[in-house]
C-alpha cells in the first residue's frame, strides 16, 4: 500500500498572493509505516514541508521509475534522509528509508544506488508500481489543482511546469 496525505498551510492559497513554493503538510503511508507528519487534528502552528518540491519529485520519480529500475528522492527537510524505490521486478518496487549525508552538488533525485547508505525505519516495503503512479498522479493532481484555483498565475511558475509535464507522462 502507498498513499500520500497532505494538508496545504492555510496562508498559502491566498487569491491576491503568489508564494513561490507551497508549504503544509505532507505524509506518506508506505505499507504500515508513516513517514512525514500529518496532523489528524488541527494544530496550532503550520507545516513546513514543501509540498511544491514534494510532488514535483514524487511526480518525477513516478516518470523515471519506466526507464529506471532505482529511483532514490531526498528529503527536502532533511540534511541526510532519502527515500529509495528500488524495482524488484515488472510489477513491484520496495521503499525504503536510507541515511546518508548529502554531499554538495548532488541532484534531490537520483537514479544510481547510495552504496554508503544505510537503512533507516523503513525496509524493503513492496509496492505495486501501478498503486504507486496511480496515487502519486491522483494527488499530485489535486495538490496543483487546489494551487491553480487559488490562483491561475501559478501556472508560470517553473514547478508547476515541471508537475504538469510529469503527470502528462504518469499512466
Amino acid at each position: 500500500m502507498f498513499m500520500i496525505n497532505y494538508k496545504i498551510n492555510s496562508d498559502q492559497l491566498i487569491p491576491s498572493e503568489l508564494a513561490p513554493e507551497i508549504y503544509g503538510f505532507i505524509e506518506l503511508l508506505i505499507g504500515s509505516n508513516a513517514y512525514g507528519c500529518y496532523p489528524k487534528s488541527p494544530v496550532p502552528y503550520e507545516g513546513s514541508d514543501l509540498l511544491s518540491t514534494w510532488f514535483e519529485q514524487l511526480s518525477e520519480n513516478a516518470c523515471l521509475l519506466e526507464e529506471h529500475s532505482i529511483v532514490i528522492i531526498n528529503d527536502i527537510t532533511s540534511y541526510n534522509t532519502w527515500l529509495s524505490f528500488n524495482r524488484i521486478d515488472e510489477d513491484s518496487v520496495e521503499i525504503s528509508e536510507l541515511l546518508f549525508d548529502k554531499p554538495d552538488g548532488i541532484q534531490s533525485v537520483i537514479t544510481q544506488p547510495i552504496p554508503e547508505a544505510t537503512l533507516g525505519k523503513i525496509s524493503n516495503i513492496p509496492v505495486k508500481i501501478i498503486d504507486f503512479k496511480r496515487e502519486v498522479f491522483t494527488k499530485t493532481s489535486r495538490f496543483l489543482n487546489e494551487v491553480l484555483i487559488s490562483n491561475p498565475l501559478y501556472r508560470q511558475f517553473p514547478w508547476v511546469i515541471r508537475i504538469q509535464e510529469n503527470l502528462s507522462k504518469i499512466i
